[in-house]
């Protein structure tokens, strides 16, 4: 599924009266997404994501520990780790900074969250400690 069926979907399960119920799809697309309508990549925005929440999109939640990783998000190791999961990820998603050693991924696929709970962590099914 492409941004523009998701965002048209997930809009439609707006409550009335949510901020973003009346905005045009196109609106909708910068809003949401990091990389606007263009690019494959299914990263959220704040907004994205709280929209999402908004609409009772299921989410699952992991932790992932930078240290381990030796990645910080606002270093160029972070901004790569970052696209490696954009290009995994065939999903909606959202990443937030928790503190200094772990970052917070939420994923709005069941059947993707179930592929990373059966190889134990985020880590491992993004291939991350390679």
């Amino acid at each position: 599924m492409n941004k523009k069926t998701i965002t048209e979907i997930v809009s439609r399960e707006l409550p009335d009266g949510h901020r973003d119920k009346h905005h045009s799809l196109e609106t909708l697309l910068f809003k949401w997404w990091i990389t606007g309508r263009s690019g494959a990549v299914l990263r959220l925005t704040d907004e994205g994501y709280q929209s999402f929440i908004d609409a009772g999109m299921q989410e699952y939640s992991y932790v992932i520990n930078l240290e381990t990783l030796s990645v910080k998000l606002n270093s160029i190791k972070g901004i790569e780790f970052t696209l490696k999961i954009g290009k995994s990820l065939k999903c909606p998603w959202y990443i937030t900074l928790i503190n200094k050693k772990t970052c917070g991924l939420k994923v709005f696929d069941s059947k993707i969250a179930m592929m990373i709970n059966l190889y134990g962590s985020v880590e491992d099914y993004l291939k991350l400690k390679a």
